[in-house]
């Protein structure tokens, strides 16, 4: 994943990340080493101490608590949206998206 820290500068900016779970912890480092604050979650882990980080990550989105945002899995960005849809509208979450930095890696 170097050669993506050459192209991505999070410094002094609070960031998210959504991530897939087979490589949660290599990945969560990576994330971490990009911004000085970060929220890192993983995307398609069930269960109730999930759904409230995901609720917690979908506030965070719709406040503008984060200044950028890296999905890691179109699946997971898929279950994020259908689960969080439950609590919260798609569209508004969409809207938050538009208003930060996003950015998508893989499939």
């Amino acid at each position: 994943m170097s050669w993506v820290n050459e192209e991505l500068d999070f410094s002094g900016r609070k960031l998210a990340a959504l991530i897939d779970n087979s490589v949660a912890d290599e990945t969560r480092r990576w994330i971490e080493s990009l911004a000085d604050e970060t929220l890192v979650r993983p995307a398609m882990i069930s269960g109730p101490d999930n759904d409230l980080n995901l609720k917690n990550f979908a506030n965070r989105l719709l406040t503008a608590a984060i200044d950028a945002v890296v999905f890691l899995t179109a699946a997971g960005v898929a279950q994020f949206f259908q689960r969080s849809s439950r609590v919260v509208a798609a569209a508004r979450l969409i809207d938050s998206l538009q208003d930060i930095q996003t950015v998508t890696v893989g499939d």
